[in-house]
């Protein structure tokens, strides 16, 4: 939400190529957990969960419509 307040563009609009991403996305996720970053949180997601994060980040709407489904 902060993120379609701040109409910050989402990573396809940043020309970041779907196929690569989804090819990366594992090893984003574990490089993130490795980092220690996420223990920052007040609570540490899960491997899954960073891919899912990840993957809202990549084609979020910044018109600020919220998806439907």
């Amino acid at each position: 939400r902060l993120c379609r307040k701040l109409r910050i563009p989402n990573m396809s609009g940043w020309g970041i190529d779907r196929e690569l991403f989804e090819q990366n996305l594992s090893k984003m996720a574990g490089d993130a957990l490795a980092s220690g970053s996420p223990a920052n949180n007040p609570r540490i997601p899960e491997h899954h969960e960073l891919v899912e994060l990840y993957r809202i980040c990549f084609d979020y709407d910044i018109s600020g419509e919220e998806r439907q489904g």
